[in-house]
């Protein structure tokens, strides 16, 4: 629910005027960087973190029926942008605890790589808006390669990771529609 609030009564307020922009993980991350250091970003994002989902989330699925959860990683929580792994409390601190809570509750959890080195599609929804790097970027390649292989490493053999979304929502070109030769 949004409320507006009239400062001038005099004047009156269209919806035409009112802009609203979703920035992408890549920038937002970035963004947090430049503000208040590299330090600072990764607690204001481990709040974010503990916000978004808690154990009475999983308590709500659990009751209403579900048995399975999707779960969104972006490179960057693994991956430094500089290609080097995080260090494993920070990379798998959250979802150790997440995995953890969800097998205390009888759901199954999907990995998805929501958001890829180089971004697999255009849209911000996946990691990076308007970057499609992905598929003609080894390093990229490359990077994504690493990260799967310290999911798989950190979770082999649990019984709560019922499947990996290697890419999520691929897309090859820009979203143009394709050439006809």
């Amino acid at each position: 629910q949004v409320v507006l609030i009239n400062p001038r009564p005099d004047r009156w307020w269209s919806i035409a005027k009112l802009r609203v922009t979703v920035s992408d993980e890549f920038h937002t991350r970035s963004r947090l960087v430049e503000r208040f250091g590299e330090a600072e970003a990764l607690r204001l994002l481990k709040v974010y973190q503990n916000a978004w989902i808690d154990a009475d989330d999983l308590d709500v699925l659990a009751d209403i029926g579900f048995n399975c959860v999707r779960v969104p990683l972006d490179w960057q929580v693994i991956m430094s942008p500089d290609g080097l792994l995080r260090s494993e409390d920070l990379a798998f601190g959250r979802l150790d605890w997440l995995l953890s809570e969800c097998e205390a509750r009888g759901l199954y959890v999907i990995l998805d790589l929501h958001g890829l080195p180089g971004g697999a599609n255009p849209w911000h929804s996946s990691g990076r808006a308007g970057v499609n790097a992905f598929w003609r970027d080894q390093e990229c390649q490359d990077r994504a390669e690493t990260i799967w292989r310290a999911i798989a490493r950190r979770y082999r053999g649990s019984s709560t990771v019922a499947a990996y979304d290697l890419i999520n929502e691929p897309l090859v070109t820009m979203g143009e529609p394709e050439q006809q030769h």
